[in-house]
């Protein structure tokens, strides 16, 4: 038997460590460096993502109907905009900095189609309806991002931005009627109802049925730090109100209160003055069948009227003002009274920016306002059908498309 014996070599290892370990401190550091910067790239995507989408929320309002003076609208809208955006961006923080957005990174404009790009907007241009921004840690905002390990490869920073546009996608859907379910948010339904003609004509013309453009205040949408009613202000917005149609000039029943429960109608103030306040109730809704609350001019409901808009509900009106809340709009009418039946054909995104007086001097205002209501129901709007249901949506109509 032959007997073999091994060389031992106690202490190889250690030139093969001295030589791996600092290749691995090094990897460890570069590894360090590339999650800092995945981690900022994503920080100022969020930022970014949220300054376009505050920007392009400033451009849910009315606009595109007669007396509607766009031009100044769009200007204002426009400074509205770059200013949430900045702050929305401010709020954010990547690479352990607070966002500075410059105002050559945000562009307001028009987007024909989510592959289009913004067109920043220029007078006679349409109404903006997109915010494009791109948010900066490099040498023109916010400064570079300094790294770990970089410098000692002389790379000391690493520069990089990220962008986003938010679009306001009107006329999608058209809202055919009101479906909530039991223990969810209530539909922001009015139990007023105003006339079709004087709702065509005001949005074609900016004229009240007493013939003239009132521009007498500012509504904007709620939103933090201007809460209903303090985002209700006197002086001009150009958005035209709707005024004078209440008490009526012509006819019994041409303005007025409809019952908002369909089986069990009732005349009583206190139902009516809690359904100015809150809306009306699930259980309310119901009454309306399975599909809920639904009217279109295709397939219009015909509901019980109120005794007449009572003095004794002003203050409830008042206590609303700023609120997005919604008309149903109706196309006829019979009886008088508690007597009267109106035919609902549709709704209107309103919000009241005056209710003041009594009796014969009630004098009411609501200002067309973008509402959002998640118990609204909708189908795809069809062609020349959009804005039938005008200024109501059942979600937020601002989304991010870049």
């Amino acid at each position: 038997m032959i007997l073999r014996t091994h060389n031992h070599r106690p202490g190889a290892i250690t030139p093969f460590a001295a030589f791996v370990l600092p290749l691995l401190l090094v990897m460890a550091a570069f590894m360090v460096d590339m999650g800092h910067i995945l981690v900022t790239m994503t920080e100022l995507q969020t930022a970014s993502d949220a300054a376009a989408l505050a920007g392009a929320g400033e451009l849910v309002q009315p606009s595109g109907f007669g007396g509607y003076d766009q031009d100044a609208a769009s200007v204002s809208a426009i400074a509205a905009a770059r200013a949430q955006a900045k702050a929305y961006s401010a709020a954010n923080r990547a690479g352990g900095v607070n966002i500075d957005l410059a105002d050559d990174d945000i562009v307001v404009g028009y987007q024909a189609s989510p592959k289009a790009d913004v067109v920043p907007w220029s007078p006679g241009q349409p109404f903006p309806n997109a915010v494009k921004v791109v948010t900066r840690r490099d040498g023109l905002r916010n400064s570079p991002l300094p790294l770990f390990i970089g410098p000692a490869i002389g790379t000391p920073t690493w520069s990089g931005h990220a962008g986003a546009t938010a679009t306001y996608m009107e006329g999608r859907y058209d809202v055919t009627g009101f479906q909530p379910q039991v223990g969810t948010a209530t539909p922001k339904l009015l139990p007023i109802g105003v006339d079709v003609n004087y709702v065509n004509t005001f949005l074609a013309t900016g004229r009240s049925p007493d013939g003239v453009i009132h521009d007498e205040f500012t509504a904007t949408v709620p939103r933090t730090g201007s809460m209903p009613p303090a985002n209700v202000a006197n002086g001009p917005d150009h958005i035209p109100e709707l005024t004078d149609v209440y008490p009526n000039k012509t006819s019994p029943g041409n303005f007025g209160l409809v019952n908002l429960n369909y089986t069990d109608p009732v005349n009583n103030q206190p139902q009516f003055s809690q359904w100015i306040l809150y809306g009306p109730t699930a259980a309310d809704i119901a009454t309306f069948g399975p599909n809920g609350f639904q009217a279109t001019p295709s397939a219009p409901v015909t509901i019980k009227g109120g005794p007449g808009l009572k003095s004794s509900l002003m203050p409830d009106l008042d206590a609303i003002i700023g609120q997005p809340r919604i008309l149903p709009i109706f196309s006829s009418y019979t009886g008088q009274g508690s007597n009267t039946y109106y035919t609902i054909v549709g709704f209107l995104g309103v919000t009241v920016v005056k209710a003041e007086g009594r009796g014969s001097n009630e004098d009411i205002s609501f200002e067309p306002m973008a509402v959002v209501d998640p118990t609204a129901t909708s189908v795809p709007a069809r062609p020349g059908n959009g804005g039938k249901t005008r200024f109501v949506f059942t979600t937020s109509p601002v989304t991010l498309t870049r």
